[in-house]
């Protein structure tokens, strides 16, 4: 598609007209269950998990300055211009995506979707460091279970403190341990977040840890649904919920990392001096 056309499928397929929710994260905080459950409770509403192309390069490539924001902007609405004409043609206005790369495009989205409302999961950055830590997929050249999130072999070039101007831990970086990585990763990230949704009128917080909570998760469920306005789309009764919340999509089964409880004294302390001052912006106690 040539750049005429594509400006103006863009006109003609726009977004004012659709309710949009969106559900991010840092990711490792259950938005892939999130977008399962709506998808079996709600009626007429399309729920998607980091969809195709997911963001990420054009996230990441504009923190990195390489694209501008402007140019970040075009990307996004090019990038949804498919499922926002699929919308067109199934006859649906509501739209739900679960996405933790949409972390850094947060004031492009605002443009492209000023009506949206927001869902911010947040999680204990220690439990997501150990989560993470675990994360594995199988490489291609070796057949193998290799490590992902901040290795040397990393298959995406993740976000680092040297893509940050002025970020303090640059000058150590190449020093510093993958668990240390992490514990920035998760605090950066979440950060930028925070910087811009928190006291937002569209957006709403709710805790990874409350979510899951056999007593507390179908409230929180039943929260978001009403932030998002989509109460009236609930299709099952609220009982039924309860028996849905059972097994989170793509949680770890095992780790390779202790409960922080069980972390050594120079884990915790690199945790706390890292990450330690967002964790008290969050509530967590440290």
């Amino acid at each position: 598609m040539n750049r005429l056309a594509a400006e103006y499928e863009l006109m003609r397929f726009h977004w004012s007209n659709v309710q949009v929710g969106l559900v991010i994260s840092t990711g490792r905080t259950g938005t892939n269950f999130v977008q399962a459950l709506f998808s079996q409770i709600l009626t007429g509403v399309d729920a998607r998990h980091e969809p195709r192309p997911d963001l990420f390069n054009v996230g990441t490539r504009r923190m990195w300055g390489e694209v501008s924001d402007a140019e970040a902007t075009r990307e996004l609405r090019l990038q949804r211009l498919e499922i926002r004409k699929e919308l067109a043609q199934r006859g649906v206005n509501r739209y739900v995506e679960s996405n933790n790369n949409m972390a850094y495009l947060l004031p492009q989205i605002l443009n492209v979707w000023p009506q949206a409302k927001f869902v911010h999961i947040v999680r204990d950055g220690r439990d997501f460091v150990r989560s993470s830590y675990s994360k594995m997929v199988v490489s291609r050249s070796t057949n193998q279970l290799d490590a992902l999130f901040m290795t040397d072999d990393d298959k995406r070039r993740r976000l680092q403190a040297c893509d940050l101007p002025g970020d303090p831990y640059c000058d150590r970086w190449v020093e510093m341990s993958r668990f240390e990585r992490l514990s920035w990763y998760w605090m950066t990230k979440d950060r930028l977040i925070c910087d811009v949704l928190e006291g937002h009128p569209a957006a709403m917080r709710i805790r990874f840890e409350d979510l899951f909570n056999p007593e507390k998760g179908v409230d929180c469920v039943m929260q978001m649904l009403a932030h998002l306005e989509l109460m009236d789309a609930l299709d099952v009764e609220q009982s039924e919920i309860a028996g849905l919340m059972g097994k989170r999509v793509n949680e770890s089964s095992s780790y390779l990392l202790p409960r922080p409880s069980g972390w050594s004294p120079e884990q915790q302390q690199q945790f706390n001096d890292i990450a330690g001052s967002h964790m008290r912006r969050l509530g967590y106690d440290i």
